[in-house]
């Protein structure tokens, strides 16, 4: 952005022209300029051209602040989500934070439900491959074995599950794409502290889970969990954390790859369409929202559930002067 290197990807896809993808946030977007030069390079300095021939885009950005040159001077970068990444101190104090949560959501899990809540994808390679979170990582992801075998039914157990956290005082959301599901401790919570939860089901001999993971597995890889410890706080891991690793993310899974990236273009579309099925329709989000209004009412002592997928994408009166 107006030569100044904004983010390195690398590229992947199956198809004949290699594919890359970066969505900028829109809270990024505000701390841009109002007027920007935008280019993609390689890296001996090609520009690569856009689908009309041009090598360089000329972008506007009405409400934008500027800020973001001086940020990026000060170190930070734009990561995987198209977010501008917290300091390496401001990282550390959030990644304590969702440690903080994950303590309480677990013994949640354990007490209330009877299963263990582990430790997956980043969050599981980093406390495995290197004792903590991995540098920068701005998130948590967990998971938990369903009793159901089919995502219709994972669907159906999730829900029950959502309505057990809210009434426990738990705020749960579900993203556009109605994936099950997001935990935070506080009923009005909006400082985006929460927990990525995710349930693993197992179905014709493969372990399936979002956002686009299935190998072949079974239950006895992930249960019994073992136990290990996470900056002090006790965690739980699946039984065979190296085979889901290697499941996951390759026989490479050892060697740190800040460029890591997954294109679903590279995902069975078979894979893509099963796991979709255990999605929240917006229709489901409404009436799961009237059956936890009929239940818990509106008692400050219980959580909130928040149906992303329903709210207005922004509005564009607040973005334009």
């Amino acid at each position: 952005l107006d030569g100044v290197p904004l983010r390195e990807l690398k590229v992947g896809g199956d198809g004949y022209f290699p594919e890359f993808k970066l969505e900028i946030r829109r809270a990024t977007l505000a701390s841009f300029p109002k007027r920007a030069v935008l280019e993609v390079r390689t890296p001996d300095g090609t520009r690569l051209r856009a689908p009309g021939g041009a090598e360089r885009l000329h972008l506007c950005v009405p409400h934008g602040s500027g800020d973001l040159m001086d940020i990026l001077a000060t170190g930070s970068t734009l990561d995987k989500k198209g977010s501008i990444s917290p300091s390496l101190e401001e990282t550390r104090l959030r990644q304590e934070r969702y440690l903080e949560i994950y303590d309480k959501v677990r013994d949640f899990f354990d007490s209330e439900l009877g299963r263990p809540l582990f430790l997956l994808y980043g969050t599981l390679l980093g406390h495995h491959r290197e004792g903590d979170f991995i540098a920068g990582d701005d998130d948590f992801d967990a998971g938990y074995v369903s009793e159901a075998t089919d995502p219709v039914s994972v669907k159906q157990e999730a829900k029950r599950i959502i309505v057990a956290l809210v009434k426990a005082g738990f705020t749960v959301s579900v993203n556009r794409k109605g994936r099950p599901f997001r935990v935070q401790l506080e009923r009005e919570a909006n400082d985006g502290f929460h927990l990525d939860l995710r349930p693993v089901w197992f179905q014709d001999g493969r372990v399936w889970l979002h956002n686009h993971c299935s190998y072949p597995a079974s239950r006895d890889e992930f249960l019994p969990v073992a136990e290990g410890r996470l900056r002090g706080t006790r965690v739980f891991v699946p039984r065979d954390t190296e085979a889901f690793l290697r499941g996951h993310y390759g026989p490479g899974w050892k060697v740190p790859d800040p460029g890591f990236q997954y294109y679903t273009s590279e995902i069975d579309p078979a894979i893509m369409t099963n796991l979709s099925k255990a999605l929240l329709t917006v229709r489901e989000c409404t009436e799961l929202t009237e059956r936890i209004h009929r239940e818990v009412g509106d008692s400050p002592d219980h959580g909130r559930f928040v149906s992303v997928g329903s709210q207005d994408l922004y509005p564009l009166e607040d973005f334009l002067p």
